[in-house]
């Protein structure tokens, strides 16, 4: 959004998606809000060997400096189960500058898959920062 009073732009996003195949996802991000907010936002899934996989993502303030969240994970998902681990760093704002501070928690997700569900279940953290769309190539599945 360009101010023309201004002669500068207001704000600005973007987001480019590099998705050779179902399960490899490549995400590059900027969001800007005038005096707000600079952010570049990077986040990644790739197969690395059979059934096991990396995730991670990176959200980054230009304004600030600072890493506002970053996380990494593994995956092994076979045909009836997932085991996930990650670890990651947050920036944690508080009401007065001398309580921010980073937070750093690391997270172990077991998941049976392929059995009935009721309800809808919340998205892994793993997979929250990972901009998908639906994949209509249902007629051209990828090989395992």
């Amino acid at each position: 959004q360009w101010d023309s009073r201004e002669d500068h732009i207001e704000r600005s996003s973007f987001y480019l998606q590099y998705q050779p195949a179902r399960n490899k996802i490549l995400n590059l991000g900027q969001v800007f809000l005038r005096n707000q907010i600079n952010e570049t936002d990077i986040s990644f899934e790739w197969p690395i060997y059979g059934r096991w996989s990396v995730r991670g993502r990176q959200l980054h303030s230009n304004r600030d400096h600072r890493n506002v969240e970053t996380y990494g994970g593994v995956e092994y998902n076979a045909c009836c189960w997932a085991v996930r681990v990650m670890a990651s760093q947050r920036w944690e704002n508080s009401a007065t500058a001398t309580n921010a501070h980073y937070t750093n928690g690391i997270m172990f997700e077991f998941q049976l898959t392929g059995l009935s569900k009721y309800g809808s279940v919340p998205n892994s953290p793993l997979k929250q920062g990972l901009f998908t769309f639906d994949d209509d190539r249902k007629d051209n599945p990828e090989p395992e």
